[in-house]
C-alpha cells in the first residue's frame, strides 16, 4: 500500500485530486518503475538517517554481475536487469492490486461501515475470491481461494480448498449467513478502477446474522 501512495487512493474518506481520477491509466505506466521509485527512496531515507542499512536490500543487485557475465556485456547485463526488475514490478503490481481481489468497490474499505466487528467475518468482507482460480492448481498465484489465505494465512495454498466444509459449518454454528462472492479477473479490473475514484463511504452487507439454531 504504501508503494502506491500518493498514486492511489483507496480509502474513501481521503481527498482526491483530479489526477487521480485516471489512476487505473497510469498505474499501467508506473508499475514497472516502481520498483526503482522504492529503491531511490530508501537510499534516500539511508543518507538522512531515517532507515537502517540491511545487507538483504543489496540481493537485487547480485544479479547485475551474473547477467554481465552470462552477457558477455556489461551494457548488456544491465539492461537485461533492469528489464527483469521492470517486468516483475508490473507483473507484481497488477497481480496484488488490480486483478486480484483486494480493492474493489464492493469490497470493506477503511471508513466503510459494516454489521460484523468479528475478525474473521471481516476478512470476508474486505477480499474476495477470483471466480476463475477456485478450486484451481493456479489458485496460489492467482488469489482463487483469497478469503481463506486471509483466515489461514499461514496454511499451505494447496490444501485451502479442503477447508471450505469446515468454514461453511462454523458460520452454521455461529448463525451467520455469508455470502463468498467470487469476482472475474475482469469484474476485478472494473471494480478497482471504480474504487480509486470512490470518494463516499457505504455499507457492505455481504454478511447477515441469523438468530442460533439451538
Amino acid at each position: 500500500m504504501a508503494a502506491l501512495e500518493p498514486y492511489l487512493i483507496f480509502t474513501p474518506s481521503v481527498l482526491r485530486y483530479y489526477v487521480h481520477h485516471f489512476a487505473s491509466v497510469y498505474i499501467q505506466l508506473l508499475a514497472g518503475i516502481l520498483m526503482y521509485i522504492e529503491q531511490a527512496k530508501y537510499f534516500i531515507r539511508l543518507c538522512m538517517g531515517l532507515a537502517t542499512f540491511k545487507l538483504t536490500h543489496l540481493i537485487v543487485y547480485a544479479e547485475i554481475p551474473v547477467l554481465v557475465y552470462l552477457s558477455g556485456s556489461v551494457s548488456a547485463g544491465v539492461w537485461l536487469w533492469a528489464v527483469i526488475q521492470a517486468t516483475a514490478s508490473w507483473v507484481f503490481i497488477n497481480l496484488s492490486f488490480v486483478i486480484t481481489t483486494h480493492h474493489h468497490d464492493e469490497i470493506w474499505h477503511q471508513g466503510d461501515t459494516t454489521i460484523s466487528g468479528d475478525f474473521g467475518l471481516l476478512q470476508a468482507e474486505a477480499t474476495r475470491d477470483r471466480l476463475e482460480c477456485v478450486h484451481s492448481p493456479f489458485a496460489m498465484y492467482m488469489f482463487g481461494d483469497h478469503v481463506l489465505h486471509h483466515l489461514f494465512p499461514c496454511v499451505d495454498h494447496g490444501y485451502l480448498e479442503v477447508l471450505y466444509p469446515v468454514l461453511l459449518q462454523t458460520l452454521e454454528e455461529f448463525g451467520v449467513e455469508a455470502t463468498l462472492l467470487r469476482y472475474s479477473m475482469w469484474e476485478s479490473v472494473k471494480g478497482f478502477a471504480r474504487q480509486t475514484v470512490r470518494e463516499y463511504e457505504h455499507h457492505i452487507s455481504t454478511i447477515a446474522r441469523r438468530s442460533k439454531v439451538e
